[in-house]
């Protein structure tokens, strides 16, 4: 995550013409679980440092499975409200994870993992029983990554993440996480 945000979060205010803002990106030791059990006092240290803070971790394997993200997401976010983040945080949570955030672009897909194969890769998804055809993404996001990594013979690397999403249009991205982070960039750093 924190290397498709170093890849994604510099062009946001270039193609959305907004403020360009700085950012820090704070990695919690215990990942998903431990952002959602306690990010309201991992961020409490910080809160005279940053102006806003945005939460991100994935739904699958954050350990929460009797709560849909959007109800994950208010839980989090009102005790970020009570620890002094009121009104300057939002929490994201992705469904399923942040693999479907990098479906947006196959192609830009294929240049980053150096895809050879002859078949394109949604048609090799499909054909190997990894994607619907008629989705427009994988639905298992991460599995079927995995599965070209493999297939490509390409190691797994946190550079993949950053070359995607510092190269990739999002402008076709459908997932609700995606347009909650961009719609509250938008919100905070509107030129006024």
């Amino acid at each position: 995550m924190e290397f498709l945000l170093k890849g994604l979060l510099p062009r946001i205010p270039i193609i959305e013409n907004i403020d360009s803002f700085s950012y820090d990106i704070l990695i919690h030791s215990y990942r998903d679980p431990g952002i959602v059990k306690d990010a309201d006092s991992f961020l409490r240290n910080f809160i005279n440092k940053y102006s806003y803070a945005i939460v991100i971790f994935d739904y699958q394997g954050c350990g929460i499975t009797n709560k849909n993200r959007s109800q994950i997401e208010e839980d989090i976010n009102h005790r970020l409200s009570l620890s002094g983040w009121e009104a300057k945080c939002s929490v994201i949570c992705i469904d399923p994870e942040l693999e479907n955030w990098i479906w947006v672009n196959p192609r830009r897909i294929a240049e980053a993992i150096e895809w050879q194969e002859q078949t394109e890769i949604l048609d090799w998804l499909h054909q190997n029983q990894l994607k619907n055809p008629t989705s427009l993404k994988p639905t298992q996001p991460k599995e079927s990554f995995e599965a070209l990594l493999k297939k490509s013979k390409t190691p797994r690397s946190s550079s993949i993440y950053e070359s995607i999403a510092s190269t990739a249009s999002y402008r076709n991205c459908i997932d609700p996480a995606f347009h909650k982070l961009l719609n509250t960039l938008k919100d905070w750093y509107s030129f006024q």
